[in-house]
C-alpha cells in the first residue's frame, strides 16, 4: 500500500513538472442552506436558527429547541455564459529559449503598477529578467544569471 501511494505521488509530481502549459477554468457554488442564502451567510458560524446550522456550526444544534428538526429547500441554478474568441492576442513578447529576452520554464511572473514585467526561471536558465513597459511595447532591460 505504501509503495503504491509513493509511486502515485512521484508520478503526480513528475507530471506537474513536465507540463509545459496549464489552463484552467472554474465555476463555484456557495449554497449550503436556504436560510443562509436569505441573509447572504452573514454570521453563519454563530447563528443557530434551524437545522441548517449543522453545516457551519454543528455545536449550534444544542441551541435548537428539543425535538426533531428538518430543513428542506430548493434552489434552481442555471449558469449560462457565452465566449467568442476569434484567435486574437492582446499582446506578446519573448519566445521559447535560453537567451536574454527568451523564456524557459517560467517559475514566477509579476507585473508592477507601471506595466513592467518580472520573470524568474528554473531548470538550466536559473535567472530573473525584468522587462520595461514603454508605450505599447515591453522591452527587455536586463537579465541576471
Amino acid at each position: 500500500m505504501k509503495k503504491n501511494v509513493l509511486a502515485l505521488s512521484v508520478a503526480s509530481a513528475l507530471s506537474i513538472f513536465a507540463a509545459q502549459q496549464a489552463r484552467a477554468a472554474g465555476f463555484a457554488l456557495y449554497e449550503q442552506g436556504i436560510s443562509g442564502m436569505g441573509n447572504a451567510y452573514a454570521g453563519a458560524a454563530a447563528v443557530a436558527e434551524d437545522a441548517t446550522t449543522v453545516w457551519w456550526n454543528p455545536a449550534g444544534m444544542s441551541r435548537l429547541p428539543k425535538g426533531m428538526h428538518a430543513s428542506v429547500g430548493v434552489a434552481a441554478i442555471a449558469p449560462s455564459w457565452k465566449f467568442h474568441d476569434n484567435g486574437s492576442t492582446v499582446g506578446s513578447f519573448g519566445r521559447s529559449g535560453r537567451m536574454a529576452g527568451d523564456f524557459h520554464w517560467i517559475h514566477y511572473f509579476a507585473l508592477d503598477s507601471k506595466g513592467n514585467v518580472f520573470t524568474t526561471e528554473v531548470d538550466n536558465a536559473k535567472r530573473a529578467q525584468k522587462f520595461l513597459f514603454k508605450g505599447d511595447t515591453v522591452l527587455r532591460k536586463r537579465s541576471a544569471n
